[in-house]
């Protein structure tokens, strides 16, 4: 077993290790229930505890254009999860992954069948066009046999 893991939550990767606080963004789950995470490296399962939710620090953003009377404020506050790392455990196993990729081949099987379907083409009989005689165009009047 490593010392740390690499574990993805909230669309970020943190590193960690046995017992180690830290915020991620907001969770949905209770203060006090368990959250089951991934290793990127080696795919160990990683079990964290949520200890609660709690709000960062407020970022204030001030807009100004000189001479012009023109001043806007906004501000943001950052709602976080505080989790610790209570267990990395055993390897997941990868038969869930197999299921999947079985029900994509039939998904896709599915859908080989019906294009192959709609793709034959509807049998058309050529009609023989009727092609009307062209006409010599005039040059202005003038012909190359007069100069």
């Amino acid at each position: 077993m490593a010392d740390f893991v690499v574990i993805k939550t909230g669309g970020k990767q943190y590193k960690v290790v046995l017992g180690q606080q830290f915020l991620v963004e907001k969770n949905k789950q209770k203060e006090g229930s368990s959250v089951d995470l991934q290793d990127l490296i080696s795919g160990e399962k990683v079990s964290a505890k949520i200890l609660g939710n709690i709000k960062g620090s407020k970022i204030k953003i001030l807009k100004f254009k000189n001479k012009t009377r023109y001043k806007r404020q906004q501000g943001h506050r950052q709602n976080y999860t505080k989790i610790v790392i209570e267990k990395i455990g055993a390897k997941t196993a990868a038969k869930p992954a197999a299921k999947v990729e079985k029900e994509l081949k039939k998904e896709s099987a599915a859908k080989a069948k019906s294009k192959s379907i709609k793709a034959q083409p509807k049998k058309i009989t050529a009609k023989a066009k009727k092609t009307s005689p062209t006409f010599a165009q005039s040059s202005g009047g003038q012909s190359k046999a007069k100069k």
